[in-house]
């Protein structure tokens, strides 16, 4: 195996890890709409690539906040969404940092 599977490999693990800490979050855990957004963008990055579906009407506000989001991401590389992704959790919740590693 090749160092750069290796490092594919240890970077989804990550990106699964962080990806799963907020299926169940904290619930003291207080993230404002801004950085909910901004992984979601990384998250759909990450997953799917650049957005390629039309936007949501102008009453579906949250669909639309949504699709904002992985729409600032197109153009960035899924392994590198996926990794900013990781990083970013981590900067906003301590123990992801304990947890996950790059």
């Amino acid at each position: 195996m090749e160092k750069g599977e290796t490092d594919e490999k240890k970077l989804a693990a990550a990106f699964k890890k962080a990806v799963d800490y907020f299926d169940k979050p904290d619930p003291n855990l207080k993230l404002s709409q801004k950085e909910l957004l901004k992984l979601y963008g990384y998250y759909k990055q990450g997953v799917m690539g650049d957005c390629t579906i039309p936007r949501p009407g102008m009453l579906r506000i949250r669909d639309r906040a949504k699709y904002d989001a992985w729409k600032a991401c197109i153009g960035i590389p899924k392994l590198t969404a996926m990794r900013k992704y990781v990083e970013f959790a981590r900067e906003l919740i301590p123990a992801l940092r304990m947890q996950v590693s790059l």
